[in-house]
Formats: C-alpha cells, sequence, structure tokens
C-alpha cells in the first residue's frame, strides 16, 4: 500500500492550480498548507506538494531519471 507521494515543484502556485482542482475532484481534502507547500489526503494515502529552499532550479523534463508520470482513474467524463 502506497503511504504518500511527495512532489517537489518549482512554482507552487502554478502546480496547486495544475494539480490541485484534480485531487480534490477525485474524493482528496486539503489536509494543511505551509509557506512551500500543500498536501490532499485520500483515506490513508496523501499527496504533497513542495517547493521548498531544497528544490533545485531548473525545468523538469520526464525522460530524466525519476518520475515519469502519474496516471490516475476517474471514471467517464460525466
Amino acid at each position: 500500500m502506497l503511504h504518500h507521494l511527495e512532489l517537489w515543484v518549482q512554482d507552487l502556485e502554478t502546480s496547486e492550480k495544475s494539480l490541485g482542482w484534480l485531487l480534490l475532484h477525485l474524493g482528496f481534502e486539503l489536509e494543511s498548507r505551509w509557506n512551500a507547500g500543500v498536501s490532499y489526503r485520500h483515506g490513508d494515502f496523501y499527496i504533497v506538494l513542495e517547493s521548498g529552499p531544497d528544490v533545485v532550479p531548473g525545468a523538469h523534463e520526464r525522460t530524466r531519471a525519476g518520475l515519469n508520470h502519474l496516471a490516475f482513474q476517474a471514471g467517464s467524463p460525466q
């Protein structure tokens, strides 16, 4: 069972606009917010978006080693 997923991002506001609405739509709840991050919880699993001082600058490149993509199953468009 997956416990949590932490995504380090360059721009927290943009990342939250891009992913936050989807997580809420999929049944996640906003769990906490701090200056450099936000977390969403669904049962025992949570996802963190964080843009703290340890994030190395530079654009994400999905062909580099690391996370390639996340896929959520959300059902039909309706």
